[in-house]
């Protein structure tokens, strides 16, 4: 079997989770005897292989390339619109499929290639699986977050942008329907996305064989309990909260691993106004860091889709604390692989971590539960998943037709 998976980025252009999980889906399936292909975007058109997998490098097609923060709203206007109905890159995709002929079409995040994939898939009567990892079709800065809240439906503006991909969504072009949570396949079609696609929830898959030992040995904690917070250092993603909340906290250790993004945290930082149980470590690879650490913290304050720290966190043996909010409570078992608490509720993290150093064991106790319940985010398992929902549609398909 042969599929032509559509992403907006892929190795090396990989900016997020999403780049992460497409390129280990594409490897895992072709272990698995399964042909995929992929289709990004890029700044020069080539074709390349990326460990054994065949990857086209398309040209971007629009006014620019991702760039949005230095442009103005007519031109961000005119990118949006584009992103609808791209006819510039169609010549290319059909190109793509002719020379393929792939038995399926696998699109993720398709920012930059407009609805052309789906459109073309439909012209060529492919079947055609689309997997949710962020919104993107609903809102145009992908986070469903305004001025600090999460948004329940789509503001005006990002209603006008998206309209056309809410239409095809309900037209018959997707066959089938995958959510890396439950929750983003709930929001989509709370609101009017996708009505009667069949959906799947296939959470994004870890390569767990060459980490490290889950059950690591912890020592008696005569010292200070070590806390991780990894990811973009922003409000949207609750940093602010487990800084204001551990400052006042001095029997732990804090380490905040990323780009800084909040202009108010660079100061306090210039100005040295953080306790010292808390070190900004900057960007560092999670290998270096995560065997190191205690607790993993997830405060994020939007609806995250998925959370692929926590698994990563699981894959060292780690318990993490992560917020009610998105597919995050979907990731961890309260009081057997983790906790779980309610941002907008006082002192709800705080009780938690104070729980945690009156009562250290919890640690080794959780550590023990993340042996079994790592396996359901291993690669291979997530391939398979894969592999059974094409197989569904190809058959599906063929009887339709």
């Amino acid at each position: 079997m042969k599929v032509l998976i559509f992403n907006t980025l892929y190795y090396p252009n990989s900016i997020g989770g999403a780049e992460k999980s497409v390129q280990l889906l594409a490897e895992s399936l072709k272990e698995k005897g399964i042909n995929p292909v992929i289709v990004c975007t890029d700044k020069v058109e080539r074709e390349d292989y990326v460990n054994g997998v065949k990857v086209y490098y398309i040209k971007n097609k629009n006014l620019y390339w991702f760039d949005q923060e230095q442009k103005n709203n007519i031109q961000k206007s005119l990118w949006h619109a584009l992103d609808n109905y791209n006819y510039f890159i169609k010549k290319k995709i059909t190109w793509i499929i002719n020379q393929e002929k792939p038995q399926i079409i696998h699109t993720n995040n398709i920012t930059g290639f407009s609805m052309m994939p789906w459109i073309l898939a439909k012209e060529n009567k492919l079947p055609l699986i689309h997997t949710l990892r962020d919104y993107s079709l609903m809102c145009s800065k992908t986070t469903m977050f305004k001025n600090g809240e999460n948004c329940d439906f789509p503001c005006k503006e990002c209603k006008l942008f998206n309209f056309y991909k809410q239409k095809l969504s309900n037209e018959n072009h997707v066959d089938h329907l995958v959510g890396i949570s439950q929750f983003i396949i709930n929001k989509f079609k709370d609101n009017d996305y996708f009505q009667g696609v069949p959906s799947t929830r296939i959470f994004n898959g870890m390569e767990l064989s060459n980490r490290s030992k889950i059950n690591p040995e912890f020592n008696s904690f005569d010292r200070k309990i070590k806390f991780l917070y990894m990811g973009r250092i922003e409000k949207a993603k609750g940093i602010n909260k487990i800084l204001e909340e551990i400052s006042e906290i001095k029997d732990v250790e804090l380490y905040i691993a990323g780009k800084v993004k909040d202009d108010e945290i660079k100061r306090n930082i210039q100005e040295g106004k953080y306790p010292t149980n808390i070190k900004f470590l900057g960007f560092i690879n999670p290998k270096e860091i995560i065997p190191k650490i205690d607790v993993m913290l997830v405060p994020s304050l939007w609806h995250e889709p998925f959370g692929r720290v926590i698994i990563e966190a699981y894959s060292y043996g780690k318990t993490v604390i992560g917020t009610n909010l998105g597919g995050i409570p979907e990731l961890i078992v309260q009081g057997q692989t983790g906790f779980i608490y309610n941002p907008k509720e006082s002192d709800s993290l705080k009780n938690i971590i104070k729980g945690i150093i009156s009562n250290p064991d919890l640690l080794k106790s959780i550590s023990n539960n993340l042996n079994g319940f790592i396996t359901k985010f291993d690669s291979e398992l997530i391939a398979s998943k894969y592999i059974e929902v094409y197989k569904g549609v190809i058959d599906k398909k063929a009887i339709k037709n």
